[in-house]
C-alpha cells in the first residue's frame, strides 16, 4: 500500500498525491459524512466518531442539489 499526500487548494477543493499521480479531488457535506468527488467517482466518507450518536437529517435541506429543470 502507497502512501498518499492530501493538500488543500481552496474550499472544498483537495490535491491527492501517490507518489506518482497527482489528482484534483473535490468534497462537500458535513464533517461525519463528507461526499468526496474523485476519478470520476463519488464516494461518502463517514467519519463520526464511535460511540457518538449520528447528527439528526433535517427534511428542509436548504443547500440540497436540485435540478433547475424536471426531467
Amino acid at each position: 500500500m502507497s502512501s498518499m499526500t492530501v493538500t488543500r487548494l481552496g474550499n472544498g477543493v483537495y490535491r491527492v498525491t501517490d507518489g506518482t499521480r497527482s489528482r484534483i479531488a473535490y468534497a462537500a457535506g458535513p464533517a461525519d459524512a463528507r461526499w468526496v468527488f474523485i476519478d470520476g467517482r463519488v464516494y461518502v466518507i463517514d467519519a463520526a466518531p464511535r460511540g457518538l450518536p449520528r447528527r439528526k437529517k433535517r427534511s428542509d435541506d436548504h443547500g440540497a442539489l436540485a435540478a433547475p429543470i424536471s426531467g
